[in-house]
């Protein structure tokens, strides 16, 4: 795949530039948009095949009969291939023994080592609480050994688990079947940049394992703002004066009076009702200064050249 690189001129005006970055593209050209409350199905790794959009132990055969995905080409254009990762249907009404709904899917017969690839859109950085619906059977009733993590690169990666990471899971459990699923929480997951990424899920010890989905719930949010209009040297690419603040709803309930609140109502869980991206630019340019403005239009600009830049 063709990648953009992206570059905002003094003037604000977007540039972009085509480049060779990461060989995998996101799987039906759909970008996985980590922001507010968010449900990444793990079916949905990116396409791009085997040590690029996914890791598996063992090669030898691709899966015989996976629900979705069995072939597809690992470059546009390119000619179908198989796809090594299983994915299985585990809706109760395919199986007596399964816990999902009709058309959940997961991805199975893992092992340790092993990891899938997401391209993801993030709207604005900050702090994610991350729940795990997954599977975890030992046959012989003993529990099972389970630690994951998630970690943000730029595809280019020979290893993606050898970066920090955080968002995972180290628990023990046995979930009574191989499609039998539960919720379990993770550790929090810090995002320290907005912007677009690739997401690894690191499955570093697992057996007996299956994996439906990972939702994540932002509860704080880093925003870059200022008091005052932005010097002008900054603007022609001089040092920024901006400062980082981190912040939370202010209580269940209350009205929220700033950034990134939208101006809205906290919900239940301390997170903002308002919190697309659409949201937060609107609350931004009605709350910044000219300068600050500015640079929130070629923010804008940038994500619809991103958008733009899938289907080239």
């Amino acid at each position: 795949m063709r990648n953009v690189a992206l570059t905002v001129d003094p003037q604000g005006t977007v540039q972009r530039k085509l480049q060779q970055v990461y060989a995998g593209h996101p799987y039906d050209n759909t970008l996985f948009v980590l922001e507010g409350e968010a449900k990444l199905e793990a079916e949905n790794f990116d396409v791009g095949g085997q040590e690029v959009a996914y890791k598996k132990a063992n090669t030898n055969a691709a899966p015989a009969d996976n629900a979705i995905r069995q072939q597809e080409p690992n470059q546009e254009g390119g000619p179908n291939v198989p796809v090594y990762v299983e994915i299985n249907n585990v809706a109760t009404s395919f199986y007596a023994e399964a816990s999902e709904a009709d058309g959940e899917l997961s991805v199975g017969n893992v092992a340790s080592g092993e990891w899938l690839r997401y391209s993801v859109l993030i709207p604005t950085a900050g702090t994610f609480d991350t729940q795990w619906r997954i599977a975890a059977f030992d046959p012989a009733g003993g529990q099972v050994a389970i630690k994951t993590k998630l970690t943000l690169g730029t595809g280019t990666e020979v290893d993606p688990c050898a970066l920090d990471g955080s968002g995972g899971l180290d628990i023990t459990a046995n979930t009574g079947n191989w499609r039998t699923f539960q919720t379990f929480p993770g550790a929090k997951f810090t995002v320290a940049e907005a912007g677009t990424a690739v997401l690894t899920v690191c499955l570093t010890q697992v057996q007996g394992f299956q994996l439906n989905w990972v939702a994540f719930t932002q509860t704080t949010f880093t925003e870059v703002t200022t008091d005052a209009a932005v010097p002008e040297d900054t603007a022609a690419g001089g040092a920024a004066t901006d400062t980082t603040t981190t912040t939370t709803c202010a209580a269940v309930g209350a009205s929220c009076n700033a950034l990134p609140c939208c101006r809205g109502n906290c919900n239940t869980n301390a997170v903002c009702e308002a919190t697309t991206a659409a949201a937060v630019a609107k609350a931004a340019k009605s709350a910044a200064p000219p300068s600050a403005r500015a640079a929130g239009a070629a923010a804008l600009a940038l994500a619809a050249t991103v958008a733009a830049a899938l289907h080239l």
